[in-house]
């Protein structure tokens, strides 16, 4: 078993991206969730990204340790692949004016462990889902949240 650090927005994000991360590699891990604060966005990041890594550094484990940055593409102009939004207008000036997240958390990373992954102290890896996969696992985390009664569906 191995241990995966997740820096995140809340619990299902959480239950999401290590039953992910599981199914992928075949592992299972034990969580250590850390949590970005509502709204923090990118600035967020920015700060708990260094403690997280330093916290993972004093535990002084070397092997099965991991950790995933996942925060949400909200309003932001860019999509995966830096393609940019068809509703792209509709943006604040603000919003249109945001850069790419996963640009930006690629970079920090790289600023606090260094440019070659092969030499990280820590591997790890960055979620940045897309507006449909997030609506994906809202409906699967908390149907009773987000999906409406059958009942209500033919008044």
């Amino acid at each position: 078993m191995g241990y995966l650090y997740l820096l995140s927005e809340d619990d299902s994000d959480d239950i999401f991206f290590s039953r992910c991360l599981a199914k992928i590699t075949g592992k299972s891990y034990e969580v250590v969730s850390r949590r970005l604060r509502k709204r923090g966005g990118i600035s967020e990041v920015r700060k708990k990204l260094p403690l997280l890594i330093k916290q993972i550094q004093q535990t002084r484990l070397t092997e099965n340790i991991f950790f995933l940055i996942a925060i949400d593409n909200d309003r932001s102009p860019l999509h995966p692949e830096h393609r940019r939004r068809d509703d792209f207008s509709r943006l604040t000036k603000q919003d249109q004016k945001k850069s790419c997240r996963l640009c930006e958390i690629e970079r920090l990373m790289a600023n606090t462990l260094g440019f070659d992954r092969n030499t990280w102290s820590v591997q790890g890896t960055v979620a940045i889902p897309v507006e449909m996969i997030e609506s994906w696992q809202l409906l699967i985390c908390e149907p009773q949240k987000y999906i409406e009664p059958i009942w209500c569906l033919y008044r």
